[in-house]
Parts: C-alpha cells; structure tokens; sequence
C-alpha cells in the first residue's frame, strides 16, 4: 500500500493538523454508534497514532491498536503514544494480528483499491458483535480561498 502523501516528517505534521481539526468532530460520530464498553479497537492505518489517541478518548479504553504498514509513521506513533501497541500490518490483508469489537478508518480508503472486497475482509476480523466505523469524504468543495488553494494543490495527487 503506498500512502498519497507519503510518510515524511512533513506528511505526519499534515497529519496533526487534520487531526486537531477533525478528531472532536470524529469523537461524536464515533460516540452515536459505540455507546457501550468495548474490550478493544483497532485503528486502521494508524500513521503517526493521532486517530489512535483520538479513539482512545472518544471510547474512554486503553486497549487500542494502530495498524499500519508505514514503519516511520509507527515509530513517531510508539514515541508519542507509549500506552497503545502500534503494529506494522499491511491493512489491505488479512487475517490481522488482533481482533477488536471496534475498527475504525478515516480517511483511509481513498489510498486503496477495490475497497468493497476490502471493506468485505475487515468486517471479517472483527469479534462477535463488533461494528466497523469509516470515516470518508467523497468530494471536497469549498469558497473558502484557503480551502480552495489546499484542494488545488492536492490535485497534483490525484
């Protein structure tokens, strides 16, 4: 799997800021459909472990797992975040080196290929009565000049 912005120092501080934006928000989606304890999540490609934290909170446990198959994202992910357990796992295949009540994806399956299937084999890895939460933008539009200049500059990797 090969990450659209790549796994630099400069991606993961991308991915702090999208964090800082998006994980409040992502905390109430998550919170509308989990409602009851869970015994574990899984993150599904993980990065630097921003949305893993992030899921950590929104669920109020501390048995959560980043996957992800970017060894440099996880090393930032191990320093930052000691209390989760970061494995290297390529998330486009399975079976996953744990099971969880809870799999969470945000942003993720615009970097993927034949994701019906894949969306198919991950509800496999989930435990008895677990729910696989994806978070997924279809279209970004906005007049918002900054927003307008970030959307055209991104196009560059599409």
């Amino acid at each position: 799997m090969r990450y659209t912005y790549g796994t630099s120092d400069i991606a993961a501080n991308r991915l702090e800021e999208i964090a800082r934006f998006f994980n409040p928000l992502s905390i109430q989606f998550i919170r509308k459909y989990v409602q009851e304890p869970v015994g574990s999540v899984i993150d599904l490609g993980c990065g630097p472990g921003f949305t893993t934290s992030m899921l950590a909170q929104a669920l109020k446990y501390d048995k959560v797992y980043g996957l992800d198959s970017a060894s440099h994202f996880l090393k930032m992910a191990r320093e930052k975040f000691k209390q989760f357990t970061f494995i290297e796992h390529d998330v486009t295949k399975t079976p996953f080196p744990v099971r969880a009540d809870v799999m969470y994806s945000r942003f993720l399956l615009s970097h993927l290929r034949d994701v019906v299937s894949l969306i198919n084999r991950w509800t496999g890895e989930l435990l008895d009565s677990g729910i696989l939460i994806i978070e997924e933008l279809e279209d970004i539009d906005s007049e918002v000049p900054v927003f307008q200049k970030y959307i055209k500059s991104t196009e560059l990797f599409t």
